[in-house]
């Protein structure tokens, strides 16, 4: 067993393993009959051997496993092993692996009394499958710019003509940062340049990804007013938006943001605002909240609008809502936060197409 000192794996990432280098070809997620999740890694050497590395969810422990044949129970014991795992399990999610989902495994892993390796049975309805843990001392992820020291000329070669491209791609890059920039963090560049309205408070780091972060702001103004404020400056770019049933939280879900206003514990209205990404890897809370209702509200919204499309964008990562067992919000057409946005996108589409040229006619446009 190894100690997990790193986050969550990616599907394509490099892993180095003593002197060898493994990369992220399939996973799969169970969930056990006493509630417990663990994944389980497919990794692919240069040499094509395969190894299977077993994780569990809070990334705690690690295992490395490599297939090997049949050894019956007498054998194991005979050899100094005894049963240490019993259970079943059930198939949560998976990538490219060769499993359905909801599909049943019983898993039976047996410890050798002084090695500590583990000799593990996987039970599936149509096969069985054997394998024997490996002893690792670490595991290094390695990074995207990770260069293998075997073939340095192939490698500089690499480098100088990714040097070349880099120079002729910098003026297109500035040009689409400068396009797209201001809309995927429409609301938090929105609070950072109204200071007066929106005061910055701290910052939630992702449990899964710690690139990734959430902003919490606070105001003066009510809820119902921050709510207003920000539907009236986003409003092309929403998709969702409505109030909990009980009022206490108001869910703001564009294209690349989503964002909560809310009472916290202090009275005063807060906005945790964050990327789609980071929502759907994390499992952080809203910060500071006065109502435990609000955070039930914050991952069922964000369950029943944003998870299904982001799945489609992310679904190399491991996300917390693949089993999430919440409620499905459903859309009320007479919320006034969704009555506000559906006015206010109808009176902006409207003074885009009846907007005339500098010559007092219609542009004949493409």
């Amino acid at each position: 067993m190894v100690n997990a000192s790193f986050r969550q794996l990616e599907i394509g990432q490099r892993i180095k393993i003593k002197s060898n280098v493994y990369k992220i070809i399939s996973y799969i997620v169970y969930k056990d009959e006493e509630g417990s999740t663990f994944i389980e890694y497919e990794i692919l050497s240069d040499n094509n051997s395969v190894l299977w590395l077993s994780v569990g969810i809070s990334y705690d422990y690690l295992y490395l496993f490599k297939e090997t044949h049949q050894k019956s129970e007498n054998t194991l014991y005979k050899s100094g092993y005894k049963l240490k795992e019993d259970l079943k399990a059930e198939v949560t999610n998976f990538y490219k692996a060769d499993v359905d989902l909801y599909e049943k495994v019983v898993f039976k892993e047996y410890e050798h009394k002084e090695s500590k390796k583990i000799f593990s049975v996987e039970i599936w309805e149509d096969e069985v499958t054997y394998c024997e843990s490996i002893e690792v001392d670490n595991i290094e992820i390695l990074q995207d710019d990770y260069i293998e020291e075997n073939n340095p000329k192939k490698e500089q070669k690499k480098v100088q003509y990714l040097k070349y491209a880099l120079l002729l791609s910098i003026p297109i890059i500035i040009l689409i940062v400068y396009m797209f920039i201001s809309d995927k963090n429409f609301i938090q560049n929105y609070f950072k340049n109204n200071s007066s309205k929106y005061t910055y408070y701290t910052s939630i780091t992702s449990d899964a990804n710690s690139k990734l972060k959430a902003d919490v702001y606070y105001t003066s103004m009510s809820m119902d007013e921050s709510a207003k404020d920000i539907i009236d400056k986003a409003t092309t770019l929403i998709e969702e938006v409505q109030s909990s049933d009980d009022e206490y939280s108001v869910a703001i879900l564009t294209k690349d943001e989503y964002a909560v206003v809310y009472i916290g514990m202090d009275d005063k209205t807060y906005i945790q605002v964050c990327p789609r990404e980071y929502m759907y890897v994390s499992n952080n809370d809203l910060y500071n909240t006065s109502h435990s209702s609000s955070n039930v509200y914050y991952r069922d919204f964000y369950y029943t609008f944003g998870y299904r499309n982001d799945y489609s964008k992310y679904k190399r990562r491991i996300s917390p809502f693949n089993t999430y067992k919440g409620n499905i919000v459903s859309q009320d057409f007479n919320n006034k936060y969704r009555e506000l946005q559906t006015s206010n996108q109808s009176v902006k589409r409207g003074s885009v197409f009846s907007r005339t040229s500098s010559g007092g006619g219609l542009s004949s446009g493409k």
